[in-house]
């Protein structure tokens, strides 16, 4: 038997409640619900394979996305943005810089195509 995708649900918006609804309604899926502003948000991402996280603009859900992108760098985090009806896949790119020269690097990088961009 295949494992279930193990998604996490980010939030406690009306909006989200329906969509992680949906979802969990779905084969193959298992939602668990987290609340971004819980202590240990972070912690119960564990085995999870998608967060799913609901854009309002507010400074707490952009921290949180931020963290989850300097922790959890290898897991998808897809932003529900119900203002423009869009969804929005952020991706992380870890490296170190130091230095002026490394940020330089790094936006030399991404100008070529080497990182991130439109896939």
């Amino acid at each position: 038997m295949t494992r279930p995708t193990r998604i996490a649900a980010c939030g406690d918006s009306l909006l989200l409640t329906l969509v992680a609804d949906s979802l969990a309604g779905h084969p193959g899926f298992q939602v668990i619900h987290v609340a971004p502003r819980w202590p240990d948000a972070l912690a119960q991402l564990v085995g999870c394979d998608v967060a799913l996280v609901e854009r309002g603009g507010d400074c707490e859900t952009d921290h949180f996305i931020l963290a989850l992108l300097q922790t959890r760098p290898n897991l998808p985090v897809i932003g529900l943005d119900a203002s423009y009806s869009v969804l929005v896949v952020f991706s992380s790119h870890l490296q170190a810089a130091a230095t002026v020269d490394d940020l330089t690097g790094l936006i030399e990088e991404i100008a070529r195509g080497a990182v991130g961009g439109d896939e």
